[in-house]
């Protein structure tokens, strides 16, 4: 199943590890291996089974709502714990 990130960019759904804030990514000191991939219009950051990083225009809130993922498979969603 593909997964539209914005922009015209698709992904397979099936290789996405984590969905990413990038307000979170920001502020931890942890994160700079992610910071790199970022510019003034990121607003979440896709990683995949590669380890490839993919920066989108699109929130990660509202990538997270999409149907395609099964809610039930979440761990966290909008500042709070799911799992």
């Amino acid at each position: 199943m593909i997964f539209h990130i914005g922009k015209r960019e698709v992904i397979s759904f099936d290789s996405i590890i984590g969905i990413f804030n990038s307000e979170s990514i920001e502020i931890s000191e942890y994160n700079n291996y992610y910071k790199e991939e970022m510019n003034s219009s990121t607003r979440s950051i896709i990683v995949d089974c590669d380890d490839e990083i993919i920066s989108s225009e699109i929130s990660s809130y509202t990538l997270m709502e999409r149907e395609i993922i099964n809610s039930t498979e979440l761990l966290w969603k909008r500042g709070k714990y799911v799992g």
